[in-house]
């Protein structure tokens, strides 16, 4: 597992500062239909395998540590976003009539801005710990590219036709912990 998962901790320790910790709802192997902040991760790939392994790394290590877990980042603009918004915008400048958008992967998105600004409270109450930090709400891959085309009101000039993915996976995150102060709103817009 990459060393700075395990440095910065001792970092913060050594400094006798609070740690922040940024990880993703790809920890859990999408089995269930929800997740909550207190589910037992099972991740797949080695991606989202590293990120729990520095999740764990954090608990174990520190005490003054927040760890907030994000769905599908979006929002950011063009130049910022390399996800899926950016990905079905490129398909529009090229000058495709016809999307491929899975309908059955399914999360959470979660609009950046909120994510920051939710953060920086939670923060400042130095209630410690693990927070699911997703905007209300769930939808499909399709759902969030429907909403897009409509947005830009290309829903005349595109067909949105689907391309249905064999494996489903499902990363939708329920945020229990985070107090409705903090509830962040839509993911309808980052999209």
């Amino acid at each position: 597992m990459p060393w700075e998962q395990r440095t910065w901790p001792l970092f913060t320790k050594k400094l006798n500062a609070t740690h922040i910790y940024i990880s993703t709802a790809g920890i859990f192997d999408g089995k269930q239909e929800y997740y909550n902040d207190f589910e037992k991760p099972n991740p797949k790939s080695i991606y989202a395998k590293a990120k729990y392994y520095g999740e764990t790394v954090v608990e174990k290590m520190l005490d003054n540590y927040f760890i907030f877990r994000a769905g599908w980042m979006m929002g950011g603009g063009i130049k910022k976003d390399k996800k899926f918004i950016n990905k079905i915008f490129r398909q529009i400048q090229d000058g495709k009539k016809q999307l491929f958008v899975v309908e059955d992967k399914l999360g959470t998105p979660t609009y950046t801005v909120n994510f920051a600004e939710a953060m920086f409270e939670i923060v400042q109450t130095e209630l410690f710990g693990l927070y699911n930090m997703v905007c209300e709400g769930s939808c499909s891959r399709y759902d969030v590219a429907s909403e897009f085309i409509k947005l830009l009101g290309l829903e005349k000039k595109l067909t949105s036709r689907l391309w249905i993915q064999v494996i489903s996976r499902m990363n939708i995150l329920h945020h229990v912990l985070i107090l409705k102060s903090f509830s962040i709103s839509s993911f309808l817009q980052g999209v």
